[in-house]
């Protein structure tokens, strides 16, 4: 899994902080206390830490998870339920307010081209953040063809699949229409990536980590993390009677009871439910 590059601490210097970060993460801090407790960024032997860096030395030095969690509970704070899903203009007009393209410094036009496509990413496919940040640039194919326009192909492995010697990972790919409203901006990303790299294929095409491909959601939607879009996408499709249920079958690679999971059924899918069945009846009752 691809990590944040980290700044060499000496073994002196790593093990005492260890001794100073275990105690400051057992006692339920936050991140950002953390990092300011311990002078994170400041002249010192952390000069060159940030507060991300609290979860790659959590995970580095074993401290244990602060959260249990427990079968059947959501660890989401918002339930998917609750978020109320953006257009594609919505969301365009929220990513001009926080991921500006005119930003006169080049490294944050740079950021922000990445965040906006990766977003985008995120609001037109089923897959997980891991699955889009852990991809090189050679796993994103540009095409065009007469029966399915343009398209970007996604090849990946998806996550959460059993592996063994008899069962090997299998590549499973998605393909994203570059006909949806704004997805130029994933392109443009991808092309402007690979001049950074000079073309080198085996580069990330997002160089991001979990917890900043968390943050890169959050900056925009505060109610809302990279998984809500998974939920939003299977429920969509699932609710749209002109998608069979074997595309959402092979569009996602899961079985029909995981897609019933994601599946939302929140007073907004009860609405909908409920207007279709009266447009379905207004249909018969205008029949002859």
């Amino acid at each position: 899994m691809f990590r944040p590059r980290q700044p060499t601490l000496t073994e002196s210097v790593e093990e005492t902080l260890r001794e100073e970060l275990e105690p400051l993460w057992r006692s339920r801090l936050s991140a950002k206390d953390i990092a300011k407790t311990l002078h994170f960024g400041e002249e010192g032997r952390y000069r060159k830490l940030k507060t991300y860096h609290v979860y790659y030395y959590r995970t580095k030095f074993e401290l244990p998870p602060r959260v249990k969690r427990q079968s059947g509970i959501s660890r989401y704070k918002h339930q998917p339920d609750t978020i109320e899903p953006l257009s594609p203009d919505e969301v365009y007009e929220s990513l001009n307010k926080v991921y500006l393209l005119d930003f006169p410094i080049k490294s944050m036009v740079r950021q922000s081209m990445m965040s906006r496509a990766f977003l985008w990413l995120l609001y037109y496919t089923p897959l997980r953040k891991s699955e889009l940040y852990e991809r090189s640039l050679g796993e994103f194919q540009i095409a065009r063809s007469k029966e399915m326009g343009s398209y970007v192909l996604i090849d990946l492995y998806r996550k959460k699949k059993i592996v063994t010697e008899k069962k090997p990972a299998r590549k499973v790919p998605f393909y994203l229409s570059l006909d949806a409203p704004h997805s130029h901006e994933v392109l443009d990303w991808l092309r402007y990536r690979m001049e950074q790299v000079d073309n080198n294929v085996d580069m990330l095409a997002f160089p991001i980590s979990s917890w900043q491909a968390w943050n890169t959601v959050k900056k925009v939607f505060p109610k809302s993390y990279p998984h809500y879009y998974r939920f939003k996408y299977i429920t969509d499709r699932a609710s749209n009677p002109m998608v069979p249920i074997e595309d959402l079958l092979v569009e996602t690679d899961l079985n029909i009871i995981t897609l019933r999971r994601y599946m939302m059924t929140g007073e907004r899918q009860r609405r909908l439910a409920f207007m279709r069945r009266r447009a379905t009846l207004a249909r018969l009752e205008e029949e002859p």
